[in-house]
């Protein structure tokens, strides 16, 4: 953790994770349904929003022995990764199950494409990155955050950015509660970032790049399914 880090103050912790992350899943497709019947295109705004709000509902999560616990295994598993480090998982989990998925479960006709590789491994994430032409130097809400510090890579979510300060606020898992990796929880922590060319050690990626082909694919998914 650099010493221009900080610890934030955490939200309240609560019992019902998954359940509240069940209950936004369901909000998010019914807002996809209100703005498909009212002919609105997808807008990053909804995305961005809808993948905070995932992140922050599972602030205060801990691991119940190391990299174990019932919401960690349920990012490792979606990952195929069980008993490892799942700060990449947790990213992972929220993308691909919570804005992927439920684009897939609105319009079943078309699979939409990965919106980061299901996988628990940050260096995989961060060369699908690099090859797609989505890293930048400098972040803005809705990013992945790529730390690396002591030979570890980490990928934190991004809430919201200070420009004048030069410090975003993410969301991180697998992280301590000072900000540290290969930590016990998912925690928030705010970051400093340096403008410029894109820095080894920290570096974001941009997720919610092309939302009109989103929309584009929602609206001929519904009209090509017979039963929607």
């Amino acid at each position: 953790m650099d010493e221009s880090d900080e610890v934030l103050e955490q939200a309240v912790w609560n019992v019902t994770f998954l359940s509240d992350y069940q209950s936004l899943k369901t909000k998010f497709i019914l807002t996809l349904m209100t703005e498909y019947d009212a002919g609105r295109q997808i807008t990053p705004e909804l995305l961005v929003e809808t993948q905070i709000g995932y992140l922050d509902c599972f602030v205060g999560v801990k691991e119940l022995g190391k990299n174990s616990g019932k919401e960690v295994e349920k990012f490792q598993d979606f990952t195929h990764t069980r008993g490892q480090a799942w700060g990449t998982s947790f990213l992972s989990f929220i993308l691909n199950d919570g804005i992927r998925g439920v684009l897939n479960e609105f319009s079943p006709v078309h699979a939409f494409p990965i919106i980061i590789p299901m996988t628990g491994t940050a260096q995989k994430v961060l060369a699908y990155a690099d090859k797609e032409g989505l890293l930048s130097s400098e972040p803005k809400p809705g990013d992945l955050a790529v730390v690396k510090h002591n030979l570890k890579t980490h990928i934190e979510g991004v809430l919201s950015v200070d420009d004048e300060k030069c410090k975003y606020v993410a969301i991180g898992g697998n992280i301590s509660i000072k900000g540290n990796l290969g930590g016990d929880g998912i925690y928030r922590v705010s970051r400093s970032f340096k403008p410029g060319p894109i820095c080894p050690e920290k570096s974001f990626v941009s997720t919610f790049i092309d939302t009109y082909t989103i929309y584009e694919k929602l609206i001929e998914g519904r009209k090509n399914e017979p039963n929607l």
